[in-house]
């Protein structure tokens, strides 16, 4: 499971990952041929669509032109997001809430 960044900027960068995922496969482009565009490593492509790298301004400008996209267009998408992400994010968190005391009480009751 990927860990993401704890406060404000976590629900961007996953919002920011999302868009860039899904404009590499709206330009049916690899992760391989975005990386060479952007002039950075397949795995650093990999780790910003998982949304555990938080960009320099530089890779985000250099991504965002391999995605023939402006930079500021890029983050727009990503900001316009923001609202789904975060809702995913709060019935995540509340799923964890409810499903590991359930889990806990199984697991007791079952070694009783």
């Amino acid at each position: 499971m990927t860990k993401r960044r704890e406060g404000s900027d976590s629900a961007l960068l996953t919002a920011l990952s999302y868009t860039v995922r899904e404009r590499r496969e709206v330009l049916r482009l690899s992760q391989e041929e975005v990386a060479h565009r952007a002039k950075l490593h397949r795995t650093y492509i990999s780790d910003i669509e998982r949304g555990a790298r938080n960009l320099s301004l530089k890779s985000l400008v250099d991504l965002a032109r391999a995605l023939e996209l402006s930079t500021s267009d890029l983050i727009i998408t990503a900001e316009e997001r923001l609202p789904s992400v975060r809702a995913m994010e709060v019935t995540s968190a509340m799923a964890r809430q409810i499903t590991v005391p359930v889990v806990v009480a199984q697991l007791t009751e079952s070694l009783n």
